[in-house]
This record gives structure tokens, sequence and C-alpha cells, in this order.
């Protein structure tokens, strides 16, 4: 299963830098992910790559922070205000990693594209997007993708 993730754009160049090895989550996913596709929020707004999951820390915020600080890509103080007022929280390893050569406009892939809040679960395969992000594959799949947001249990499309 695939997720697509929305994340700042400066925390996905600091992932594609290796600055940032943890992906920080206050809530995960309930089905079995192991590819995360990433979509960097606005001013960007473009799917630009993707990264495998290594494995997924759950842990009191502090403890996760003691275990993930030296390779966390952000700073001490974002990270408390980030997790504030919770007592659990999630850590994504990022394994592999791939740029995509051409950051794909996620419009021309689903029909009524709104950003995930936090991340949604995709049922295109990654070679359909490597293919789209490499000029492989021109006709918009718009009409053919179906993805799920963390709330759904329906396909977002009629």
């Amino acid at each position: 299963m695939l997720a697509l993730l929305s994340i700042k754009p400066d925390y996905v160049e600091k992932i594609f830098t290796d600055q940032k090895l943890y992906e920080y989550r206050k809530v995960i996913f309930k089905k079995e992910v192991k590819k995360v596709i990433v979509y960097s929020t606005m001013p960007v707004g473009l799917i630009v790559g993707e990264f495998d999951i290594d494995y997924i820390l759950v842990d009191y915020p502090n403890e996760l922070w003691r275990k993930t600080k030296t390779v966390s890509g952000v700073e001490e103080s974002f990270f408390l205000q980030y997790f504030q007022g919770r007592d659990k929280g999630y850590a994504i390893k990022i394994g592999k990693k791939k740029k995509y050569p051409k950051p794909i406009d996620p419009k021309k892939l689903f029909d009524r594209f709104v950003a995930p809040q936090s991340f949604m679960y995709l049922d295109h395969s990654p070679s359909v997007l490597w293919s789209l992000s490499v000029g492989m594959v021109t006709v918009p799949l718009c009409n053919r993708g179906v993805a799920f947001s963390s709330r759904q249990t329906e396909a977002t499309r009629p």
C-alpha cells in the first residue's frame, strides 16, 4: 500500500539531501504502508518523489526526540510545539529515496485533488508515478486514479 504525505517544502528538501531521516506524525496509518509518495505543500504543490518506510517508531514525544534528534532535520522547539499535549507520537524512518526528475501535478492524477491534511492512501503503482515524472506517460490519469483519505473508507471519486 502507498500513502501520499503532505510535507512542507523545507522538510522535503532536507529529506532528499539526507538532512532529515525521520518524518514525524501525530497520527499514523491504519493500513500497512510500505512506500510514501511525497507531496510538497504550497507554494510548491507537486508530487516530488517517494521513499520506502524502514520502520515506524511509536513512543512518548520526549523519547522520540531522544532517539531521533541527531537526524531529525527539525529544531527541538518545533518538535516540542508539534507534539505539545500529545501522549504519543510517530517517527517514520525514511528508507530508500527517489526524487522524481520532473515533479507531478496531482491534479493530473486525481479529479478534484485536495492536499491531505496529513496523508491519504493511494492505489497508483510507483512505476506509474515514475513514468509520469520522466514523461513516459502523457495521458492524464485523473479518471483512473483512486485515492483514499485517512478518514475515508470509500473512493473519493464517484
